[in-house]
Order: C-alpha cells, then sequence, then structure tokens
C-alpha cells in the first residue's frame, strides 16, 4: 500500500512533489509549514486500524481525573536463558570469592576488592530478571500532559512529556542494538523537548501505544 503523508498541523495530504528526502525537508500546501520529511515518513507509519485491537500484554486503566493509562507487562523469554546463567555464574563467583572467606571467617581486601566486579554484575543480572519476571511500562495520557514510568512495583524511572496537535509522533530507530540491529523506539517531538521510549517493547505494543498518543493530541 503507497504511503500517504500528512501535515502535523492541518492533516492534509502531503505531494511527493513537496517533499526532497536529499534535504529533509516536506511542504504542506494547505497550511505553509515545512517539516522534517525523516518525522513525518516515521510518523506515516502509525495507523488508526492499530487501535482496534489491544496487543497481547497491554491493559488500559481510567485514570481519576479522567486520563488513561496504558499498561504494558509480558513475561520476557529472556530469563529462561538469564535465571540459569546467573545462577551459576554468580553461584560459582560468589562462592568462591566471598563464601570462602565467610566458611574460614576472615576478611581477605585483595580477594574481595576483586570480586566487586562479579558482586555488581549479580545486582545487574538480578535487577534485568526482575524487570522481565515483574516489570512494567505505564505511559499516561493525560489533557496534554504524559509520563512514562519504568520500573518494578513502585519503583522505577518516570519522565514527563507535553503534547498537543502540533506533537510529532513516530516509531522511529535509535542507538540501541539487539544482535546488531537497531532497535525502534516511540518518538515523541516538540519544539524544544524530545522523548524517545519502548524500544525493547514488542512491536504490536510499540504500534499500539504510538497510535494512542496520536489519537490523544487529536490527530486522529
Amino acid at each position: 500500500m503507497k504511503k500517504e503523508y500528512k501535515c502535523p498541523t492541518c492533516r492534509s495530504t502531503i505531494s511527493v512533489d513537496d517533499i526532497n528526502v536529499s534535504s529533509d525537508i516536506a511542504l504542506c500546501r494547505s497550511c505553509g509549514n515545512s517539516y522534517a520529511f525523516s518525522l513525518i515518513n516515521s510518523s506515516a507509519d502509525i495507523s488508526e486500524d492499530t487501535l482496534n485491537s489491544v496487543p497481547r500484554g497491554i491493559k488500559l486503566k481510567q485514570s481519576f481525573n479522567g486520563g488513561v493509562n496504558i499498561v504494558y507487562h509480558r513475561l520476557s523469554p529472556a530469563v529462561f536463558f538469564l535465571i540459569p546463567f546467573t545462577a551459576l555464574w554468580s553461584g560459582l563467583s560468589m562462592t568462591g570469592i566471598y563464601g570462602t572467606q565467610i566458611k574460614k571467617g576472615t576478611f581477605n581486601l585483595a580477594e574481595s576488592l576483586f570480586g566487586l566486579p562479579f558482586l555488581i554484575g549479580t545486582i545487574v543480572l538480578l535487577s534485568i530478571i526482575l524487570f522481565c519476571l515483574f516489570g512494567k511500562v505505564v505511559v499516561s495520557l493525560n489533557q496534554g500532559v504524559g509520563s512514562v514510568f519504568t520500573g518494578v512495583g513502585t519503583l522505577g524511572w518516570t519522565r514527563h512529556f507535553s503534547y498537543d496537535k502540533h506533537t510529532l509522533v513516530s516509531l522511529k530507530r535509535t542507538n540501541v542494538r539487539v544482535n546488531n540491529v537497531q532497535q525502534v523506539g516511540i518518538s515523541i517531538t516538540n519544539d524544544s523537548s524530545k522523548l524517545i521510549f519502548g524500544t525493547m517493547l514488542k512491536k504490536d505494543a510499540k504500534e499500539f501505544i504510538a497510535a494512542s498518543i496520536m489519537k490523544a493530541t487529536g490527530r486522529f
């Protein structure tokens, strides 16, 4: 199906004759505004039809103030590798370095310092396992104010953004790589700010969340 490029401001169709790929500029003849073609091109992949079905792992919850929370949680298959790997790698290193000292009732500074990278690695691996098992991403949308929470329970990282009819929502390649393949994230761009998140979400979840934000801007 041929792509249709829409103006972020007036939603008029932008003719391919008014797109200059080499200079990354797209001009809307209807309202006279110009935009980065790369952003409009990425936005063209977001369809309102995506909202017809809720992907696996996503729950929609109405907030008390009339907004909506999009909650994503899905068990990652990576845990089936990480759990035995962490148990073996961390178990052997921690037992060999610190377990022997505890058993003998002695303290060896050199060995303890040598074991710090293994201890830090164990903490990181356990944190990843916890997130794979119980982690969630919550996107909150309410009257032009949005937030993205990533974490486990109430512990995590929250980022805030604003949105209106001029906000550009797109699915964009990022610097995050898995098996040397660039991962796509959800990009929210305003005049003075930009937020990219969700690189590790499933493809259908990214598309649904991006379409939900696009709808909240009034562009659908």
